[in-house]
């Protein structure tokens, strides 16, 4: 039966939200935060609002998947939704929020999945770390606090009566 899971990975850049927001609404930033681990490219340049998107997607040695994307939000500096169904993921919808601190922004990646793998855990762990990469990634381009960079959680998704989510 698959597992779906919840990850939420933070970090906290000393730049005020308008940055932050430019640096990941941008193509090329956003393909260059999955480099060397994966190869992730948005087809077009053009993302910026709610609409079908196409992607492809690739860890190294596999061959290259298409990633339809659909923006279900768009908050222009607070948040949006995107989500997808592919070979990867039954399920995936992935929210990116921007809350304005006294010392910049804190930008959160929440990530809810359902892996089609059959080694979900670990499926489920290697895509927590593709995640601090991109954070790490980012935080190359702004500054950051070095102790809030890339903090994750990551757990199975259950409803309120303790069994996993569907």
């Amino acid at each position: 039966m698959p597992t779906p899971f919840q990850l939420r990975v933070w970090t906290r850049f000393l730049a005020p939200v308008e940055e932050v927001w430019r640096l990941k609404t941008d193509p090329k930033r956003i393909s260059e935060e999955f480099s060397p681990l994966a190869c992730f490219r948005l087809i077009g340049s053009d993302f910026h609002g709610v609409g079908s998107y196409k992607a492809r997607f690739g860890p190294p040695g596999l061959p290259v998947i298409d990633w339809p994307v659909e923006l279900e939000v768009w908050e222009e500096g607070v948040r949006f939704v995107d989500s997808s169904k592919n070979l990867l993921y039954s399920q995936f919808r992935h929210e990116h929020s921007f809350e304005a601190t006294p010392e910049g922004c804190r930008y959160i990646d929440e990530v809810q999945f359902t892996s089609t793998l059959p080694a979900q855990k670990m499926g489920a762990i290697l895509l927590q770390r593709l995640f601090q990469h991109r954070h790490r990634v980012a935080a190359r381009h702004l500054p950051s606090d070095p102790q809030a960079t890339a903090v994750a959680v990551l757990r199975v998704r259950v409803e309120s009566g303790g069994e996993p989510a569907a």
